[in-house]
């Protein structure tokens, strides 16, 4: 935060000149006398005010910035293979931000839509983020189990490769401690054999109104 540092006030009726700044009296009219110190002076009969030399200074670091974001938004639909108990980054899911400060947070939200090749493999798998190559944001204590942040939503019960496809909504927020620029990408963990992951669309994905197309994106949001 930046503040202007305190300006000295004209005495125009012979008090001690207050040390914070603060409105001119009402009582001073265009009948008083002209008055001028060594910032600030008022001409009363044209009713001009003007201020010279006017300095500021900061009382805190100044880290105070807009928020800056940056996303990328996918409408292709993709397919990929997913390799087992492998953590696979999830194409076109890859954004890069530059912290302006060191104690930046950086805001990330995630929104996907697709289906896999297997209802199994949606509740067998995990979730999850990586900041330049390394996992964040790792539960405790995994030991072998599938792991990341969180799960897709299993949209039907029944299995259904041509329609019903799941989503997953999350949000984390990061702290990456430095000003050098950071690469976000999303990952899944799977431990389901042969597994497919369609992005975007339903697996047969036929043109016609019982199979669903969609988009997905990944957004970052710095706040200092």
């Amino acid at each position: 935060m930046i503040t202007a540092a305190f300006i000295p006030l004209i005495n125009v009726s012979g008090a001690t000149i207050p040390t914070r700044p603060c409105l001119i009296p009402s009582s001073l009219k265009s009948t008083d006398t002209n008055f001028v110190d060594d910032r600030l002076s008022y001409d009363p009969a044209n009713g001009v005010l003007s201020l010279r030399n006017l300095q500021y200074r900061s009382i805190q670091p100044t880290q105070s910035f807009l928020p800056q974001s940056v996303q990328t938004y996918i409408n292709t639909p993709i397919s990929q293979a997913i390799t087992l108990n492998t953590l696979t980054p999830i194409e076109g899911f890859r954004v890069t931000i530059t912290p302006r400060s060191t104690s930046s947070k950086i805001f990330i939200s995630v929104r996907w839509m697709g289906e896999t090749n297997s209802d199994g493999n949606i509740y067998n798998s995990m979730w999850g983020l990586l900041r330049n190559g390394g996992v964040i944001g790792p539960p405790l204590n995994a030991g072998l189990r599938t792991r990341g942040i969180t799960t897709a939503t299993f949209s039907y019960w029944v299995a259904d490769n041509s329609t019903t496809p799941e989503t997953l909504n999350f949000t984390y927020l990061d702290s990456p401690n430095t000003t050098q620029s950071c690469t976000y990408q999303l990952t899944i963990f799977s431990n389901a054999s042969g597994h497919t992951l369609f992005t975007n669309r339903t697996v047969t994905d036929s043109d016609s109104l019982g199979h669903e197309r969609g988009t997905s994106s990944m957004t970052l949001v710095e706040f200092c």
